[in-house]
């Protein structure tokens, strides 16, 4: 069952941004993004490149991340949209994936030792390697960060064992990352490490029973569109939309669980509540505000946005108090 984390306004790690451009509708640049992939197919910004590129570190001084603390990583994610049009072809051609409570983070695993960074790039936290040592090449997951549960859950994949994924789909990424923990239990089983988990996906080709049937018991931040062929884009994509729990019913049309039809008090209406936040972080950044600073409705969790804001990393006051 969705657990679901309420709010009575949007938080940090509620935050997804429109891209800039000049467009009629956000179908329209959809279209758009889809055309320019296709025609910069063998050009496109590699993402998995700047990964590869980051030097090793011994495992005796993995907890040193002087080398990367200024990278930002957030610029190499693929960053989403908030779904302000329903997609036409929303049940033929999209995934949805729900989103635990937690905190963004890029998580490198090399022949040692696996580490989990911000998207500032600073140390969050070390275990050891994601696949057994012998493999080849690094690997680089694009995951949400649980410190109470010492649990990463993977959103998606950037590298594995040295092959890049960005110019791949979402099908076959998401298709690659299932099937590579089915084949491999052990990266489940890891006994006084930090768990894996890949998130839960579902065709969207009748979205109240993907809803209900995935396996998903956390603590419900939100809900990711992913379109089947957008490949892993560094910045903000309208290939991938986010929905807040409460909005799921009111946009899609669809009966969803108590929790998640609860709605925050004053709570105006998908458009307004999208609006009112845009223009609380203009303010916000006129001011010259690096971080927001909005209520996390009393949950007990100090956790920083999941996402980033148009390529700007969150600056947190501490990056390692998660929980």
């Amino acid at each position: 069952m969705l657990s679901v984390e309420r709010s009575n306004e949007p938080t940090q790690r509620q935050a997804l941004y429109k891209t800039k451009g000049t467009f009629r509708s956000q179908e329209e640049k959809r279209k758009h993004f889809l055309e320019e992939q296709k025609r910069k197919r063998n050009v496109n910004f590699d993402a998995g490149r700047n990964f590869e590129e980051i030097p090793e570190q011994r495992h005796e001084d993995a907890h040193l991340s002087g080398n990367l603390s200024k990278k930002k990583f957030g610029k190499m994610l693929m960053q989403s949209e908030w779904m302000e049009e329903v997609p036409g072809d929303l049940m033929e051609k999209w995934y949805l994936v729900p989103c635990p409570v937690g905190k963004r983070c890029i998580v490198i695993s090399e022949t040692k030792i696996c580490r989990g960074f911000s998207l500032s790039g600073k140390f969050l936290f070390q275990t050891k390697a994601l696949l057994k040592e012998g493999k080849v090449g690094r690997t680089v997951l694009d995951c949400i960060y649980n410190r109470e549960t010492s649990t990463i859950f993977i959103l998606d994949v950037i590298l594995w064992a040295g092959y890049s994924m960005v110019n791949c789909e979402t099908e076959f990424r998401f298709y690659w990352l299932k099937s590579k923990f089915e084949e491999t239990p052990e990266l489940l089983e890891r006994p006084n490490a930090y768990k894996f988990h890949p998130l839960p996906h579902a065709l969207a080709t009748d979205t109240e029973t993907a809803l209900e049937s995935l396996d998903f018991t956390e603590k419900l931040d939100g809900v990711l569109f992913y379109h089947k062929e957008a490949h892993y884009t560094a910045g903000v994509t309208p290939l991938v939309v986010w929905l807040l729990p409460f909005m799921i019913a009111e946009v899609l049309g669809i009966s969803v669980n108590e929790e998640m039809a609860q709605q925050p008090e004053s709570y105006p209406g998908h458009l307004e509540y999208i609006a009112e936040y845009k223009k609380k972080q203009k303010e916000k950044r006129r001011r010259g505000r690096k971080s927001v600073e909005m209520d996390t409705s009393g949950s007990g969790h100090d956790e920083s946005s999941i996402f980033e804001e148009s390529g700007e990393p969150v600056q947190e006051e501490d990056e390692l108090e998660l929980g």
